[in-house]
């Protein structure tokens, strides 16, 4: 489905297909963005390993905290390209407690062997790089793109395009007015939104899947 259907039956659900519209085709647009975001961080739709903007990052010399591309919502693994052309180097996902204790305790400086991500859009490494090269990790991500244009598609698969509406609906039902509001129905869209892509996770889910210490695979692996 295509923006323009999504919000084709997003109105006929709300039975608001006369113009004047009582919802904007600019708001269902940015509800239908919204919710596919919301389905990646739920069902972890997309998962991206390929070299690009939300993926690599580029290592400067003593640096050991990067930022972390706001589409790119959990880190599945990490290895580093080194500009020399040595093999390139897996690096082991623990939380940042971890590179904390280490970094007490021993030279902050090396070669990089951990990743850790601390929940606030950034990434660090330990040891601290001391030649150049390329971070290239594997993500589950949001989508590249907001809906706009009426032809722009979902970039999750179409067979989830449809469910995309109950948060639509779920979204216009909380419009405080009284044409539109309905707590109730708001409630069962949303019921039907977690039925197809599960409960949203937690601040502390999130911060305990950081924290939980676990070996990657060599970049390509999974």
């Amino acid at each position: 489905m295509n923006l323009a259907a999504l919000i084709a039956t997003a109105r006929e659900r709300l039975d608001d297909e006369i113009e004047p519209y009582l919802i904007t085709d600019a708001s269902l647009a940015g509800w239908a963005t919204e919710g596919e975001r919301e389905a990646c961080l739920r069902a972890r739709l997309l998962f991206d390993d390929e070299p690009g903007e939300v993926t690599t990052v580029t290592l400067a010399l003593g640096q050991g905290v990067y930022s972390l591309d706001a589409r790119a919502l959990f880190v599945v693994s990490a290895t580093i390209t080194w500009s020399d052309g040595t093999q390139p180097a897996p690096l082991d996902l623990k939380g940042l407690d971890w590179i904390r204790e280490r970094s007490r305790q021993e030279s902050s400086f090396g070669t990089p062997c951990v990743l850790a991500d601390d929940g606030r859009a950034r990434i660090h490494l330990w040891p601290r790089p001391v030649r150049p090269g390329r971070l290239q990790l594997a993500v589950y991500r949001a989508p590249m793109r907001a809906l706009l244009d009426p032809l722009d598609e979902p970039e999750i698969a179409p067979k989830h395009h449809e469910a995309l509406i109950d948060w639509m609906l779920y979204r216009a039902f909380q419009i405080k007015d009284r044409e539109i509001e309905d707590v109730s129905r708001a409630v069962l869209a949303l019921r039907e939104f977690t039925l197809n892509f599960g409960e949203r996770p937690t601040a502390d889910v999130q911060r305990r899947h950081r924290e939980r210490r676990r070996s990657t695979t060599r970049y390509g692996g999974y």
